[in-house]
């Protein structure tokens, strides 16, 4: 998209806490079918698929998906990739927001223009944080895939209408 825009002199920051949020043992199971497979109750798996707080069952070293052993994981603490064995939004939360406050914010306070390119958990998070969208109403909030969603912030970090001056 950058080169392809002719703006390849933007500064692209990559970094490992907008990834994905990490699914601990449902991760590579079919929605539909992983409370048969897991023989975990189907309306367990949805509260660990839909709400804040609910983690799902925390991937063991032998899971097929465990990325422990992958080089772009390497540099994380103990604790970091502990954490990452299993995320409810809100553990997902705890990994993306450091990057959004420390990162993200202070460009936009300085006039830049972010273009942030993730997943649908990682930008439910990060909806939920500057909307102030409740615990129980965020389970109901769904990302639609490549369709870009514009948030203009105010200098407070509050969502105005994207039509509306400054």
């Amino acid at each position: 998209l950058i080169y392809l825009s002719k703006h390849s002199w933007v500064p692209v920051t990559k970094t490992w806490r907008l990834n994905e949020r990490h699914y601990g043992a449902l991760q590579g199971y079919n929605k539909d079918s992983a409370y048969e497979e897991l023989d975990i109750d189907q309306e367990l798996l949805m509260e660990m698929r839909r709400s804040y707080a609910t983690p799902p069952p925390r991937m063991e070293d032998d899971h097929p998906y465990w990325h422990g052993n992958d080089r772009r994981y390497s540099k994380l603490t103990d604790e970091q990739m502990e954490k990452s064995r299993a995320e409810s939004l809100q553990g997902a939360a705890e990994r993306i927001m450091p990057f959004f406050n420390s990162v993200i914010v202070p460009s936009l306070r300085e006039g830049n223009r972010c273009l942030v390119v993730s997943h649908a958990n990682t930008i439910r998070t990060l909806i939920k944080q500057i909307d102030n969208i409740s615990d129980q109403d965020i389970k109901q909030l769904s990302i639609p895939t490549g369709i870009p969603l514009i948030y203009r912030l105010d200098r407070n970090m509050k969502p105005v209408d994207p039509n509306c001056e400054l």
